[in-house]
C-alpha cells in the first residue's frame, strides 16, 4: 500500500502578489490616507459614466505629460485595489512619498518628481447624477445632501479662456487640481472631437505647457486669463 509523504512547511502556491517591506515601511503605510471617500464637488453636476470616462483618460495620458508610467500605474493600482492594506503596501513598495499622509495632496518619487491626482480619480463627485429606479427622471445631490461635519473639497472654480489657432475662443472652467489632460479633454468635448484623431498643444505666455501639474498653481491662472491652444489631426 502506497503512502504519500509531505513537508509539514509545504502549502499550495498562492497567486496573490507579495511585497516584501521592512517592518518601518509597512508602519509608515499604515499611515497613508488614500482619499477614497472624498467628498467634492464638481463644476457642474455630471453622471457616473462621465466621470470614469474623465478618470480613465486621465490614468491613460498623465505619464505623456509628466511623471513616470511605473509611478502612476502604481498609484492607479492602489486607487482601484479592494484591499486597502495591499494598496498602501504597493505605494509604499513603489518609494511613493506622501508627505502630509494624504494621497489627495499629491505625492512624490525618489527623484522628487511631483504627482498629483484629480478628485475624480478618488470618488465620484457629490453632485453626481443619479437615475431613479424608473429611469425616467434623475437626482442631483445639492450641499443640503452632505453632512456639515464633512469638508468639501470642492474648490476653486476658475473660466478662462482657450484660444484656438483657429482664431476661435472657448470659455473653460477649471477647477484647482484639474492638469493638462483634463483641460485637453474639456476642449475637446466642447469642439466634439474624439482624442483618438486629435492632439492639443498648449501655449501660455509662449512656453508649450508640458508638465501634469495642477494648472491654476502652477501657472498662476487668473479669471478670463488666455492659454492657447493648438489642434493637430493625428
Amino acid at each position: 500500500m502506497g503512502s504519500c509523504l509531505s513537508s509539514p512547511n509545504s502549502s499550495p502556491s498562492s497567486t496573490e502578489p507579495r511585497i516584501q517591506l521592512s517592518n518601518k515601511t509597512r508602519t509608515l503605510s499604515k499611515s497613508i490616507n488614500l482619499n477614497k471617500d472624498l467628498v467634492w464637488l464638481s463644476e457642474a453636476p455630471v453622471n457616473k459614466a462621465q466621470t470614469l470616462s474623465d478618470r480613465a483618460a486621465f490614468w491613460e495620458t498623465a505619464d505623456v505629460y509628466s511623471g513616470k508610467k511605473l509611478i502612476w500605474d502604481t498609484l492607479k493600482s492602489a486607487l482601484e485595489a479592494e484591499d486597502e492594506e495591499f494598496a498602501k503596501l504597493l505605494i509604499s513598495s513603489a518609494n511613493i512619498i506622501v508627505p502630509t499622509m494624504q494621497l489627495k495632496d499629491g505625492c512624490y518619487d525618489e527623484q522628487g518628481e511631483r504627482y498629483v491626482i484629480p478628485n475624480y480619480c478618488f470618488s465620484l463627485p457629490a453632485n453626481v447624477i443619479v437615475l431613479n429606479p424608473d429611469n425616467t427622471s434623475i437626482h442631483i445631490a445639492s450641499d443640503s445632501d452632505l453632512t456639515s461635519t464633512v469638508e468639501i473639497s470642492s474648490s476653486t472654480q476658475l473660466e478662462i479662456v482657450v484660444r484656438l489657432n483657429s482664431g476661435k475662443d472657448l470659455n473653460v472652467f477649471l477647477s484647482e487640481t484639474d492638469s493638462l489632460p483634463i483641460l485637453s479633454n474639456k476642449v475637446l468635448q466642447k469642439l466634439n472631437l474624439n482624442k483618438e484623431d486629435t492632439s492639443i498643444k498648449f501655449i501660455y505666455r509662449g512656453k508649450i505647457i508640458q508638465d501634469n501639474l495642477p494648472l491654476i498653481s502652477s501657472l498662476d491662472l487668473k479669471p478670463n486669463y488666455i492659454v492657447q491652444a493648438l489642434l493637430l489631426n493625428l
